[in-house]
């Protein structure tokens, strides 16, 4: 979302503000947009497609056995990813769950392209995505937070249609593609907390544009919706003990070389660990042409300043 406005500002101008001879910018073609789909798609498709060499790839199918099979164990916060992981394992194999996770990638990959458009081209949209893509290729690991990353996508997604729809959007109810979603996501991936917060802080950030007229009756209403959605997302075995911080982000010393299910820590690009295990790495570098697009992105909207970004 930081990306987006590189692209002309999402609010067209008024006509009788644009020069004689000139109206809208006009759609691209339907060639383009086809091509600039099937680019991200199939690019987000051949990054996620390589072996699965993660031990816990195991520990998933166990899970998923387990509960097929109705056994003890398998109930935890990954139970429907380790369900799921262990059908298309016996119908396809393990190719087959690779191809899926590929499959997966290159959803998200679409569904990030659409959430950063705006009028205009697709050029700097492709781009951006691109290098996206190509950041989150040293972690298209085979687990649950692969997942994480199209359902975040999708909840950036929904989260721009909703305000693309006008200001009046400040219900109580959040809409059911938001609440399904979370009910989904809390089963799959711990990460969904990271959604949680992403949500609640782009609520917030319209609240402080002044968008729903009253700041202080569409703040309330919109954090009785992030309520619903906690709700939702408590509606697992977990229950609220699924609400904590994913085990990629705490600390390394805490749980040695992997966190729990074998996830490997998030070391921050700043540090000298990350350069020296990502220096020989296209992926592990496309993180600081992104940072620097996303710094830009917030230069070229000045001197309007949005909250929501």
């Amino acid at each position: 979302m930081a990306l987006d406005s590189l692209s002309p500002p999402s609010a067209s101008p008024q006509p009788s503000a644009l020069p004689a001879g000139t109206g809208a910018p006009s759609p691209p073609p339907r060639g383009v947009t086809v091509a600039a789909v099937l680019f991200v798609a199939v690019f987000g498709l051949l990054m996620a497609s390589f072996p699965a060499r993660n031990g816990d790839v195991w520990k998933y199918l166990a899970d998923g056995r387990d509960v097929a099979h109705g056994g003890p164990g398998g109930w935890g916060p990954t139970w429907l990813y380790g369900l799921v992981s262990y059908g298309v394992f016996l119908a396809a194999g393990g190719a087959g769950l690779v191809a899926a996770k590929a499959a997966a990638v290159g959803a998200q990959s679409v569904v990030m392209l659409r959430a950063s458009r705006t009028i205009g081209g697709w050029q700097i949209p492709v781009v951006c995505t691109g290098v996206a893509v190509l950041a989150m290729g040293t972690r298209l690991l085979l687990q649950p937070a692969t997942l994480s990353y199209l359902f975040l996508a999708l909840t950036i997604w929904l989260l721009r249609r909703e305000g693309e729809t006008g200001p009046h959007r400040d219900r109580v109810w959040p809409g059911w593609p938001l609440v399904l979603l979370f009910a989904v996501w809390a089963n799959v991936a711990p990460q969904f907390v990271l959604g949680l917060a992403t949500v609640a802080l782009t609520w917030a950030g319209r609240s402080l544009d002044g968008q729903g007229g009253s700041r202080g009756r569409y703040f309330l209403r919109r954090a009785a919706a992030v309520m619903v959605l906690a709700a939702a997302a408590a509606a697992s075995p977990a229950h609220v003990t699924g609400f904590r911080w994913p085990a990629e982000f705490e600390s390394p010393a805490e749980h040695g070389t992997a966190t729990q299910y074998g996830s490997r820590p998030i070391t921050s690009p700043f540090e000298r660990a990350y350069l020296s295990t990502f220096k020989a790495s296209p992926a592990g570098l496309a993180y600081y042409p992104l940072f620097g697009l996303g710094l830009l992105s917030f230069l070229a909207a000045l001197p309007r300043w949005r909250w929501e970004r």
